[in-house]
């Protein structure tokens, strides 16, 4: 029987293998340039000191955090991994405009870690490419009925949500809404695309058993069912 109903097992065990295989190199990449680091001494030795840490303790916590910066971008392309592999997909994602497409969902779609305000210049920048596929790419003329996504993976609040993509005041550039350009949750997403609206709990419910083929049985159940709390208190 499939782990989950919409993909298949072979599909689900490539993604979390890319999603290995690119964390330990970024880690090992850390780990040989960590000499190249530009890391405050003062505050080292006061961390080595005010946690009882080793050298090579603190060490190890610091290639932690550098490899968080990257972890984020891994987990981003997991989750393309997953979607442009679900088995009624037909999207397509342009690696050079950073943006997923589905002619049988009618969907343009930007994937970010976070939408921290609505005044950044990333969000700008994306907003404008989104508007940019939906109206005025080679393409466009094909996108009639579309609507453009700005998913987010880590949402603001514990809700799911879909809402205009409005962009502040602040800008020196004021730009309306387009009713057609949205900001959504991942988990909604994952229910948009899949009919499925459990789809993305039920993704992150299988991960111990799909770690535990490229870890040698090496998985934290117990660490799991923790963690799950920490799902809902991001998603609900």
């Amino acid at each position: 029987m499939a782990l989950l109903k919409w993909i298949t097992d072979r599909n689900l065990e490539e993604a979390v293998f890319n999603l290995s295989v690119q964390v330990e190199i970024s880690e090992n990449k850390i780990n040989r340039e960590f000499g190249k680091l530009f890391l405050d001494p003062f505050m080292a030795f006061t961390e080595m000191n005010v946690f009882n840490n080793e050298y090579d303790l603190w060490k190890e916590e610091v290639i932690k955090r550098h490899l968080q910066k990257d972890l984020s971008a891994h987990i981003i392309n997991f989750y393309l991994q997953i979607i442009l592999s679900y088995d009624k997909s037909d999207f397509y994602y342009s690696k050079s405009e950073k943006v997923l497409s589905s002619k049988n969902n009618k969907i343009i779609a930007y994937l970010g870690y976070k939408h921290k305000n609505n005044s950044g210049k990333k969000n700008k920048r994306v907003y404008k490419q989104l508007c940019y596929e939906l109206y005025k790419s080679p393409s466009a003329k094909n996108h009639h009925n579309y609507k453009a996504f700005f998913v987010v993976a880590i949402p603001k609040k514990p809700v799911k949500f879909e809402v205009s993509f409005a962009l502040s005041h602040k800008l020196t550039e004021t730009i309306d809404p387009e009713k057609n350009v949205r900001v959504t949750d991942i988990v909604s997403f994952f229910q948009l695309i899949t009919g499925d609206e459990n789809a993305f709990r039920d993704l992150f419910n299988v991960l111990p058993q799909l770690f535990s083929i490229f870890s040698d049985g090496n998985v934290m159940t117990k660490e799991h069912d923790r963690l799950l709390r920490t799902y809902y208190r991001t998603y609900g």
